[in-house]
């Protein structure tokens, strides 16, 4: 409890900050906290590891740009922190069980 706040900032700053290139250490220093307590505490207070919240919090970003059918996929994959398409591909796959394309021909057909 006593550094819940630290944590606390950290997932504010990730909200507001995950289409950038955030590493671990930066990420640590703004908590003020050890490395290892941070991924130790981080994952107590939020129910999950540091990159599985970055992760979701772009896959969320996508789904809400995936509205926008004048968006090419590439173009919104780097909008929302992914520098690699095939990267941002795989793991949307593996999030929602189906590919980028394939998700946005579901949810824009009739």
């Amino acid at each position: 409890e006593r550094y819940r706040g630290n944590i606390e900032r950290v997932v504010a700053y990730l909200k507001e900050h995950h289409a950038q290139d955030l590493r671990r250490d930066e990420l640590v220093s703004r908590s003020g906290l050890s490395p290892a307590y941070f991924t130790r505490l981080f994952k107590a207070v939020t129910g999950r590891p540091y990159i599985e919240n970055l992760t979701a919090l772009r896959l969320y970003r996508a789904l809400d740009l995936m509205r926008d059918p004048a968006l090419r996929l590439t173009e919104l994959a780097l909008m929302c922190g992914f520098n690699d398409f095939n990267h941002f591909s795989r793991t949307f796959k593996k999030a929602m069980g189906v590919s980028p394309s394939q998700y946005r021909k579901r949810s824009h057909s009739p």
